[in-house]
């Protein structure tokens, strides 16, 4: 299992999706993940392309949303 980081060369792009609900593409495929909760929430995103249900969410809690509502196994870890 490698980790794949939306920052790296190489990370999947999905065109007309913005890149931050790509990783909810993404996410779909990964057996585990792994979710750092740290002081800030993060910048909030009205447009999730397909994922409207997570209109309003930043992209670690929308990735978080995502992954329960899949039934994924998740790591929480909160600093």
């Amino acid at each position: 299992m490698v980790p794949q980081m939306s920052d790296e060369t190489g990370f999947p792009h999905v065109d007309g999706m913005p890149p931050y609900a790509t990783c909810l593409r993404v996410l779909e495929e990964c057996p585990l993940v792994i979710v750092i909760i740290d002081r800030r929430y993060g910048r909030p995103f009205k447009d999730w392309g397909p994922y409207p249900q997570y209109a309003g969410c930043g992209p670690t809690h929308a990735e978080l949303r995502h992954a329960l509502s899949l039934g994924k196994r998740v790591l929480i870890f909160v600093h």
